[in-house]
């Protein structure tokens, strides 16, 4: 009979309970932070933004916020320099619906306009983040997103998405203000891991939505066993990603200006390899197929 180490297996639940609690008070400050504000609007960690009721993850960087606030309805009209096939106008339309059950008129006074003008926002030295760099500013009769680029303006929609909230008599509205953004790091990067679950392509495209939701700009992609690896298609799992169908989610994530990073685990971590037959003779310790030997050609 295996001797089980209780005061081990008591640590590590405690740990497990603990990284638990404060990933949920995380989720929910993130989430949540509007009720916050909402209660005590005096919090020193509270953005203007935060006070007032409304949110942009992550934090702008310049806010200049007036006294109204501005309600969005199915009147406004969006226009666009760039044209109608342009992934901001699309992801403005389609949010706009998904989110907040919203829909641009065909034709109105009130306009949001939506713009590339290089320039328009140099908050750093940093050409690479500039370039990333937008500016937004709400009026009662106009809301205006430019870009320094197609991504800083795709970045602005996000940021208008985010902002729209319902006030306490149902209507949508946005604040009054000047917002100017750049990113403080250049990569946003975050890591997908598909070893115990392979997701389907429309949830995989709906994640990088969301992810370009949150303005992160590159996915590393742990494929492992998801992929039907062509010149060994032993190593695929049944049903793995094609490499058209990966090809395709590039292409997608491409499109909102998101890098896909494959990443292949190597020299350790090689179960998905090392498990079968014909690769056996590369592991390190015969009796394990977690690495392959790193003395042997």
């Amino acid at each position: 009979m295996k001797q089980i180490n209780h005061s081990n297996t008591n640590t590590n639940a405690y740990l497990k309970l603990w990284v638990s609690i404060l990933f949920t008070v995380t989720v929910l400050f993130l989430c949540c932070g509007t009720a916050f504000s909402a209660i005590d609007p005096e919090v020193p960690f509270l953005t203007p933004l935060r006070a007032r009721g409304f949110s942009i993850i992550p934090a702008p960087q310049q806010v200049e916020l007036g006294a109204r606030d501005i309600v969005i309805d199915d009147s406004w009209t969006m226009v666009s320099t760039l044209g109608t096939d342009d992934i901001a106008v699309k992801r403005l339309i389609q949010g706009a619906s998904e989110l907040h059950g919203l829909t641009f008129s065909t034709r109105g006074g009130k306009k949001i306009v939506l713009a590339v003008k290089p320039g328009t926002v140099n908050g750093t030295k940093d050409p690479a983040l500039n370039e990333q760099g937008y500016q937004f500013k709400v009026t009662p009769e106009i809301v205006e997103i430019t870009g320094n680029s197609k991504t800083g303006l795709f970045y602005g929609v996000q940021s208008l998405l985010q902002l729209m909230r319902r006030d306490n008599a149902g209507r949508l509205v946005l604040p009054e203000c000047v917002i100017r953004d750049w990113p403080s790091l250049e990569l946003r990067f975050v890591h997908w891991d598909t070893k115990h679950n392979q997701k389907r392509m429309e949830t995989m495209k709906r994640l990088i939505d969301w992810h370009a939701f949150f303005k992160v700009n590159m996915i590393a992609i742990e494929i492992e066993d998801k992929y039907e690896y062509p010149r060994h298609p032993v190593i695929g799992a049944p049903g793995a990603y094609t490499k058209a169908e990966m090809q395709e989610l590039t292409r997608y994530a491409l499109e909102r200006h998101i890098q896909i990073v494959p990443d292949v685990q190597s020299p350790a971590h090689m179960a998905f390899v090392l498990k079968h037959k014909e690769f056996e003779h590369l592991k390190a310790d015969p009796a394990s197929n977690y690495q392959v030997c790193m003395c042997e050609p």
